[in-house]
């Protein structure tokens, strides 16, 4: 009786007291669950010793139960924890309803399934007087509160973020061209979509048109038979270029592209990625000039 008493008091001193002392509990409770085994068997209760034996594997069993679901809250919370660690806060920051710089970066989050904050550049003119936008430009990009901007920049973190970031450096470069060549693109036709109007659209949309066959021969050149432009794996310059091939079939009508059908195929791939179908689905609103140049195309 005695040892059991012991057994107890240490039993409950050592489950109570704090976190750290793991080990001591451990070792107090093999040493302590031993002896008390030993001294029933060997000295009390001799004529019974199987009843003893139940007894000591009872209290065993009890306190490895004890001490495994104590150690499994332990685990669960500090993986939790980690998990927690591991979650970075995002933020874009461009204007409300602007089909432009941002979206690549938009649908590769979307590919991913990364979730984001996309916050309305509705402070832009704010902002900038305050000398709060690096190169008082948007689109931003927040991480953990860490902010930079340019959207090449922002486009190529968040593709080794993405997994769309070729490992290859050869196909890396493929991708950069595909990039660089959509950007070249964007500079006319993004304010063609969102910006121009009346006279100014007209002209600057004359203008493009003018050389937009040049543009797309050299598009379709660069593709050639390859599903992507980095090879047979979607890319970060392949979000960038979808893009801009958007946004010419969306001023100009889908026949803007018929005459290059390795592009429309493409085109059809990239849409039917996960999640690249849903985000332009939902995305609102429709482009302000949306088939406005479809006249001026027909002309040609």
């Amino acid at each position: 009786m005695i040892t059991q008493f012991i057994y107890m008091i240490c039993i409950n001193w050592t489950f109570y007291t704090e976190r750290r002392t793991l080990v001591r509990r451990v070792c107090t409770f093999s040493f302590v669950g031993t002896l008390n085994g030993f001294l029933y068997l060997s000295v009390y209760n001799l004529k019974h010793p199987k009843y003893n034996i139940y007894i000591y594997a009872y209290q065993i069993y009890n306190t490895a139960e004890r001490y495994r679901k104590h150690k499994g809250y332990n685990r669960k919370k500090s993986e939790q924890q980690q998990i927690n660690n591991n979650m970075s806060e995002i933020e874009l920051y461009y204007f409300p309803g602007i089909h432009a710089r941002a979206e690549p970066i938009r649908m590769m989050f979307a590919y991913a399934g990364k979730t984001f904050k996309d916050t309305p550049a509705m402070d832009f003119g704010k902002k900038k007087k305050g000398n709060e936008l690096p190169f008082d430009q948007v689109p931003l990009l927040t991480v953990d509160g860490k902010t930079f901007s340019q959207s090449g920049a922002i486009c190529r973190y968040v593709a080794k973020h993405c997994g769309l970031y070729p490992s290859d450096d050869f196909l890396a470069a493929k991708s950069g061209e595909a990039f660089e060549a959509s950007q070249d693109l964007q500079y006319d036709i993004n304010p063609l979509v969102n910006v121009y109007r009346k006279e100014q659209f007209t002209k600057q949309a004359k203008r493009f048109l003018g050389k937009m066959n040049k543009d797309l021969q050299n598009v379709s050149d660069c593709l050639g038979s390859q599903d992507f432009f980095a090879g047979s794996s979607v890319s970060f310059g392949d979000f960038s270029m979808f893009h801009s091939l958007l946004n010419i079939r969306t001023l100009f009508g889908e026949e803007a592209l018929a005459a290059y059908p390795s592009l429309v195929a493409y085109c059809t791939r990239m849409k039917a990625l996960n999640g690249v179908s849903e985000y332009l689905s939902k995305r609102n609103p429709k482009p302000m000039n949306l088939g406005k140049g479809k006249e001026l195309f027909s002309k040609m």
